[in-house]
């Protein structure tokens, strides 16, 4: 649902809101999870 959310809102709207470290820890985490899942290549973004 999460996922969901910022896909459906601008990020500005998360920026100002209570959902800044939930923002920032998806975006820094899209790699981890991808790679958990299998869904994705085991290429570090970073």
């Amino acid at each position: 649902e999460i996922l969901e959310g910022l896909k459906a809102k601008n990020l500005d709207d998360y920026l100002n809101g209570p959902f800044t470290v939930v923002v920032k820890e998806s975006c820094d985490g899209m790699g981890d999870v991808s790679e958990k899942h299998g869904s994705g290549p085991a290429v570090p973004e970073k």
